[in-house]
């Protein structure tokens, strides 16, 4: 059994594209997209088409949650935040209703169960919140806490743009006497560890190389729990400068506002661009809400704008007029 494994696409059709074409040289069984299919790069209608066509197992993420929830009564009040979520009041305004529909029902996440592999637990970020997640950084403690109660061994994740693999050990969980009877008891949880895969992100990287991450796993039946499938992961170039160009050209430079220009940022430089922003706003005591502002001072005190300006193939970002100074 071969698995193509594709996350965080944000609307990055350029590199989808690439993706899927690498991915076809390696004829999997099947195609997962787990999650964040759209938002932060120009091309979210064109990525939710391009996905519906496609007989893939799809997942959503928290940039779906977002979209879904603007608007309705679950909204959260920060999203409603003109500087903040420009982009998303934006993204809101272009997605037709039959693509909203089509995200509306997707899986949360899913289970998957083969007679002759082992199974495959698919979550964005971790089961029951698409926005916590294993970073580097995450001890195995904390990861143990995030995962509890998941009887998968295997469990592919993502958000967090980083590809990577990891091990951590779990402890032995009996099932709860409420339990239903067989054959479908809740199983018990054997010692033993998580085999955690995140594929890395197609269309926003941030481990520092701007080409598309994805991941290929291959079975291994027979192998030991947690050992069941090797990971390959592929990193594939492709055109950035479409990308870039797509944000002056679609006018979202121009109008999406600070976060827009963060955006960009990343996809230059595949690094934490907003994480790195947002945690210099804290550690300065600035108003989270005053994003155009914090971007100014941010652009001062640290000069992160010349540097991004050096770096960017297209030369667009030194020359234009919208930037926030």
């Amino acid at each position: 059994m071969r698995l193509a494994v594709l996350a965080d696409i944000h609307g990055n059709l350029p590199a989808l594209e690439a993706v899927v074409a690498d991915v076809e040289r390696h004829r999997p069984d099947h195609v997962i997209v787990a999650g964040d299919l759209i938002n932060s790069t120009p091309f979210s209608v064109e990525v939710v088409e391009f996905i519906m066509q496609r007989d893939w197992l799809v997942i959503r993420g928290n940039h779906e949650f977002y979209y879904l929830d603007f608007n309705s009564p679950r909204v959260h009040p920060d999203l409603e935040n003109p500087s903040r979520w420009r982009a998303l009041h934006q993204l809101n305004r272009i997605v037709p209703e039959h693509l909203g529909n089509y995200l509306a029902v997707l899986p949360d996440d899913l289970s998957l169960k083969w007679p002759a592999h082992e199974p495959l637990r698919v979550v964005h970020g971790m089961p029951g919140d698409p926005r916590a997640a294993v970073f580097p950084f995450t001890t195995d403690e904390q990861a143990s806490e995030l995962l509890a109660g998941v009887v998968e061994h295997t469990v592919v994740t993502a958000h967090t743009h980083i590809p990577g693999e990891r091990q951590v050990d779990r402890q032995a969980h009996a099932p709860s006497a409420l339990s239903p009877n067989p054959p479908f008891k809740e199983p018990e949880l054997r010692a033993g560890h998580w085999h955690i895969i995140n594929p890395g992100s197609v269309g926003l990287p941030l481990n520092g190389d701007p080409g598309a991450d994805y991941a290929i796993l291959d079975s291994l039946p027979g192998a030991d729990e947690g050992e069941g499938w090797t990971v390959t992961f592929r990193k594939v170039p492709y055109n950035r400068e479409k990308t870039l160009r797509a944000y002056f050209d679609r006018g979202e430079f121009r109008t999406g506002g600070a976060i827009v220009e963060l955006f960009y940022w990343e996809v230059v430089s595949a690094r934490p661009e907003i994480i790195e922003f947002f945690s210099w706003a804290r550690r300065q005591g600035l108003n989270s809400l005053d994003i155009d502002r914090n971007l100014a001072l941010y652009k001062q005190h640290t000069g992160r704008d010349t540097a991004i300006e050096a770096i960017d193939p297209t030369g667009l970002y030194k020359t234009a007029e919208f930037r926030h100074a």
